[in-house]
């Protein structure tokens, strides 16, 4: 068993855990159990965040990550959760399910998750970018040595621009 199944299950304990608190009357122990049970949970879809091909449990995980979040009440996290969720290939249940939890927390805080998520891509684009370009005012034959494989996936022309700068600089 990997690191993030064990995780996974800790925080089902502690869901049920919280939910036997909630039924005897003890909020505070529930809500606190709640909270162990995210700190896992995060724990454990995180692990799996950038491993879309292995649909369906990253997304069961995310899924269950914004609906703790969305328990205790923590709407950023849960809009932003949900939202990487449906990044994956979920299936229809799942998707909605965040659909169903995205419309009860407030537009505004998950167009304001929307805004962020797209505001770090751009910061990221960039640095990518100034990497690239000091990669080729070095001299560094390839960009493979300094860059991760995201500037792959980059249009053909910026690429082209680029090495024509670093020529015209020659």
């Amino acid at each position: 068993m990997i690191e993030a199944e064990r995780w996974h299950q800790q925080a089902m304990e502690y869901v049920s855990l919280a939910e036997i608190a909630s039924v005897k009357g003890d909020q505070n122990e529930s809500k606190l159990n709640l909270e162990k049970a995210l700190e896992y949970e995060l724990k454990s879809a995180e692990y799996y965040r950038d491993k879309l091909e292995l649909e369906p449990t990253r997304g069961i995980l995310y899924n269950s990550a914004a609906n703790i979040s969305f328990g205790l009440a923590n709407y950023s996290l849960a809009a932003r959760l949900a939202l990487q969720c449906l990044k994956g290939s979920v299936s229809e249940d799942i998707k909605r399910d965040c659909i169903i939890l995205l419309e009860q927390i407030p537009q505004s805080t998950v167009e304001a998750e929307i805004y962020n998520e797209n505001r770090a891509n751009q910061q990221r684009k960039s640095t990518d970018d100034s990497l690239f370009e000091n990669s080729l005012s070095k001299g560094i034959p390839t960009i493979l040595n300094v860059l991760d494989y995201s500037l792959l996936a980059y249009s053909f022309e910026r690429k082209k621009r680029l090495i024509q700068k670093r020529k015209s600089m020659q």
